[in-house]
């Protein structure tokens, strides 16, 4: 995930807001994890809707 977070331009300076609920669903996890080890810092949003 680090990796396609880095091929997006995801960078060591960015901050990545994560607009989902945390469940068992390994590729929100999966983000996270990617998130920490290119440097950039996740906001976790929690579940929300599109209002």
């Amino acid at each position: 995930m680090g990796t396609l977070l880095a091929s997006a331009g995801i960078t060591a300076s960015d901050r990545l807001f994560m607009a989902f609920a945390f469940g068992p669903f390994i590729a929100f996890w999966a983000a996270v994890e990617g998130a920490r080890k290119i440097g950039a810092i996740m906001i976790p949003g929690g579940g929300r809707d599109s209002r």
